[in-house]
C-alpha cells in the first residue's frame, strides 16, 4: 500500500518542515531504505525522486517514525538515538505487527521494541517482543556480558500501541490501513 506525503504527514502529526529538518539531519528511522537496490520504483516504499524528496510511503514508515517519536518522549533520548535504534529493529518490528495488532483486538500479550545500551560493551542491542520474551533475552544477554558490563538502560516503547495509535489516526484521516501485516 502507498501512502501520499500528505497521508504520512497526516498519520505522524508531523509538518512539511519538521519532516524537511527531520530528512536534512538523517534522523528519519526509515532513511536506510531510501535507494535500496530491491526496491524499484513502482514498489510502495519511500522513494526520492530526481532530487524533490520523498513522494511514497508505507504504513510501516509511518509506524517507525510514530515509535521513534516515543522513543524519544518516554525514554529520555535524541531523535537521532531512537531513530537508529528503531531503523535497526526496522527488520523485526515489520516481522511482528501481525501479532501486535492482534494483542490489541485479542487482548493478548502486547509487544515492545525498544534498546538495551551496554557500558563499556559493544553500544545498544535491539529487541522487539512480549515483555516475557524481551526478558528472556535480556536474561541471557547479561550472562554474556564481560565482568566489567553493565546495563545503564533499557528503553523500550508500546508497538502494539504505537499500531493501534495509528490505525485511530488513519481512521480519523479517512486512510484505510491494510488488515494483512504483509502490505504494511
Amino acid at each position: 500500500m502507498r501512502l501520499r506525503r500528505g497521508e504520512f504527514l497526516s498519520l505522524t502529526g508531523l509538518n512539511t518542515s519538521r519532516f524537511n529538518t527531520v530528512a536534512q539531519r538523517n534522523q528519519l528511522p526509515f532513511d536506510h531504505l531510501r535507494g535500496a537496490p530491491d526496491m524499484a520504483e513502482d514498489d510502495a516504499v519511500a522513494t526520492q525522486h530526481e532530487g524533490r524528496g520523498w513522494r511514497w510511503f508505507r504504513p510501516m514508515h509511518a509506524l517507525l517514525w510514530l515509535l521513534a517519536e516515543r522513543m524519544t518522549a518516554e525514554g529520555g533520548v535524541t531523535l537521532d538515538l531512537a531513530s537508529r535504534a528503531i531503523s535497526n529493529c526496522a527488520g523485526s518490528v515489520e516481522g511482528e505487527i501481525a501479532r501486535a495488532s492482534a494483542a490489541v483486538r485479542e487482548g493478548g500479550s502486547r509487544v515492545y521494541a525498544g534498546i538495551a545500551q551496554r557500558v563499556p560493551g559493544p553500544g545498544a542491542g535491539h529487541f522487539v517482543g512480549t515483555l516475557a520474551e524481551i526478558d528472556a533475552a535480556l536474561r541471557k544477554d547479561i550472562e554474556q556480558c564481560r565482568t566489567d558490563e553493565t546495563f545503564n538502560r533499557i528503553i523500550f516503547v508500546d508497538l502494539s500501541g504505537a499500531i493501534e495509535d495509528l490505525r485511530t489516526k488513519a481512521k480519523a484521516a479517512g486512510i484505510s490501513l491494510p488488515d494483512d501485516a504483509q502490505e504494511w
